[in-house]
């Protein structure tokens, strides 16, 4: 049997499949494109379809556009690193207003009402993070993390705990997911930021363990988006 079939019967299929489907469909259970970060997961794929000869000249694109956007993102740490990370008053500011304001498509209103999305994912981000690192912060006598408070509230052990966090976390992505899908007046880039953190977290925080404190998680990630390009 297939490792893992037991929790997902779907990977029970994958000897069944085509030489080169059962590592996508693996990917694609592991990593649905609603969880995924775009351009991590287009690093994925480009090398997935490198044997179809049909897909050549998309993914010479594809490849060419990843390679751009790589150059545009040294570009910008070097003029980062090269600062020492002190800013002055005013590019701290400006740095700040762009990340939560977003100009002119920013919605305090709507944010400020606590919308379901806004909601769920606050519940997604703090609950992945104290599954994670709730034992090392323990270690370091650090304030209680939502696995203590509610094991102490409720009377239960960490394992039934962390049990009913990760349905929680399942039912805030489909909150996140519903309301992302629902039509909306609300600015569409404003959601995709809150869309984007949830991915994020996900990458970085979840299930590969605690990516923000264990930084060699992501040293793969890291090197895919910023310093690898493409041949």
């Amino acid at each position: 049997m297939v490792k893992g079939s037991s929790r997902n019967p779907s990977l029970s299929l994958l000897p069944q499949l085509s030489p080169h489907l059962p590592q996508q469909v693996s990917h694609g259970l592991n990593r649905p494109i609603r969880k995924c970060l775009r351009r991590l997961d287009s690093r994925y794929y480009i090398d997935a379809y490198t044997w179809d000869k049909s897909y050549n000249s998309r993914l010479q694109y594809a490849k060419l556009d990843v390679n751009m956007v790589q150059q545009l993102h040294q570009k910008k740490l070097n003029g980062i690193t090269g600062q020492c990370n002190v800013p002055t008053m005013e590019e701290y500011v400006q740095v700040t207003t762009s990340f939560l304001g977003m100009g002119k498509v920013a919605s305090f209103e709507w944010v400020s009402n606590d919308p379901n999305m806004v909601m769920a994912l606050s519940l997604l981000c703090r609950l992945m993070n104290d599954i994670v690192s709730h034992k090392l912060e323990q270690e370091r006598e650090h304030v209680p993390s939502s696995v203590e408070c509610y094991m102490k509230q409720r009377g239960v052990s960490e394992e039934d705990t962390v049990k009913l966090f990760r349905e929680e976390i399942r039912n805030a992505w489909k909150v996140i997911n519903e309301e992302r899908l629902r039509p909306t007046p609300d600015p569409m880039p404003l959601l995709d930021r809150i869309m984007n953190l949830a991915r994020a977290m996900d990458v970085t925080c979840w299930k590969d363990g605690d990516g923000f404190t264990n930084s060699f998680i992501l040293k793969d990630y890291v090197a895919s988006l910023f310093k690898d390009p493409l041949p």
